[in-house]
């Protein structure tokens, strides 16, 4: 937490953490994530200052000035089926922007694993392997501070094949295994920085939406995606009650750490992650008529 805090703001002295290093750090969380993740970190960085003022390396605790989210009940909404159908074709038809390739590939990616956009921005190419068809989510870039594989989708597996391709080709030796697959900077040099980062990844989606007029994030993505995902075990005509097993995988998948103590004690398996991951389809608009 301590490093990622550091990574976030660039501080690194204690005494350089005043208040508004904090508003500032909180307004960015809150862009990117939710109340509750800020108000986790929030909870966490207060500790450890407060452990600073016991061994007296500071007088008082700066996270005292800067009060937590309060708590809003609702969860955020998934972006609707027309957004989703807008982003998409809006970023396969926009040829004017070399970025947009890009775009699709990353909005892509989200949309077919429901990974989160710090676990985008940390994806390098030795964590997707082609002939199983999984992908490798690592644990400095996990919520939780796990590391689990989760299936690849066949349409994203054939995507991310092209976009690799492609890359070979641009870069030839330039192009290494350890490569950040979303290395935006090679794509945009107007891009600061050396990496794609969760900031970077709102501020894509904050201009598509003033383009596009849409309300599209990537986590906005990832609840759309296991909106989906928990009802792909239902069949037409179906009222029956969810199926353990479909949460239990869409549980693996998102690296949640709770539906019960239960799922601990469950070998993950790879067979039945591909039974959610097939529902997951491009949306389509609907034809005249349907509902």
């Amino acid at each position: 937490m301590v490093q990622r805090f550091i990574e976030n703001t660039g501080v690194r002295r204690i005494d350089e953490i005043t208040k508004p290093v904090l508003l500032k750090w909180r307004t960015a969380v809150g862009n990117r994530s939710s109340t509750t993740t800020y108000n986790n970190y929030h909870r966490h960085m207060k500790a450890v200052l407060n452990y600073c003022v016991e061994e007296r390396l500071i007088d008082e605790n700066p996270f005292l000035s800067v009060k937590p989210y309060r708590r809003v009940s609702g969860r955020r909404a998934p972006p609707s089926n027309d957004d989703m159908v807008a982003l998409f074709e809006y970023l396969e038809s926009d040829t004017d922007d070399p970025l947009s390739p890009f775009y699709l590939t990353m909005v892509e990616t989200l949309y077919f694993t429901g990974m989160r956009s710090s676990q985008l921005c940390g994806l390098v190419w030795s964590d997707i392997d082609f002939e199983t068809d999984t992908i490798l989510l690592r644990k400095q870039y996990s919520k939780t501070g796990k590391e689990w594989r989760i299936a690849l989708h066949e349409d994203l597996s054939e995507t991310l094949l092209d976009f690799m391709i492609d890359a070979k080709t641009r870069f030839r030796e330039g192009f290494h295994e350890s490569d950040q697959v979303f290395w935006i900077q090679r794509y945009c040099s107007s891009y600061s920085g050396g990496r794609l980062t969760p900031d970077k990844v709102t501020g894509i989606f904050k201009r598509l939406n003033r383009r596009i007029g849409i309300l599209v994030s990537a986590h906005r993505i990832r609840h759309l995606f296991a909106t989906i995902a928990a009802n792909s075990h239902r069949k037409e005509g179906d009222d029956s009650t969810d199926c353990p097993m479909s949460l239990v995988s869409l549980q693996e998948i998102l690296g949640h750490e709770n539906i019960t103590t239960t799922t601990g004690y469950i070998k993950p398996q790879i067979s039945m992650q591909r039974v959610v991951m097939k529902s997951i389809r491009r949306p389509k608009r609907k034809g005249w008529g349907e509902e």
